[in-house]
């Protein structure tokens, strides 16, 4: 009886051991992972270059602000002309797609079925 239990204990340390080991081994691992990897550059996407600057064209106005009217004309659209909401658009900002075309054309088929 004695022997049975003096190998069960011993297992258990062996076990426990051998988990905390391979925890801290990760762990490191984890931890140097960013040095293996190449290094990104820093600078945002959306930021504009000094040299890009100046290769930029010139901003339509009027195609901004016939914009500014359809995103306003679908915004109160949307909203079925509640009365006691006021809303004006005043300016927008466009950005980077930042998830897959395959995720937003899910999202599309989505809606598009729940609306029909």
């Amino acid at each position: 009886m004695y022997e049975k239990l003096m190998e069960g204990l011993s297992m258990t340390f062996v076990g426990v051991t051998v988990v905390f080991a391979s925890l801290a081994l990760l762990c490191v691992i984890i931890y140097l992972f960013p040095l293996f990897t190449p290094k990104k550059n820093k600078t945002s996407s959306n930021e504009v270059l000094p040299e890009q600057k100046d290769n930029e064209p010139e901003k339509n106005v009027s195609s901004d602000d016939s914009l500014v009217a359809v995103l306003t004309a679908a915004v109160l659209a949307s909203m079925k002309k509640r009365p006691d909401v006021e809303i004006r658009v005043t300016s927008f900002k466009r950005i980077q797609q930042t998830s897959p075309i395959w995720n937003g054309v899910g999202r599309e088929e989505y809606i598009f079925d729940k609306l029909s």
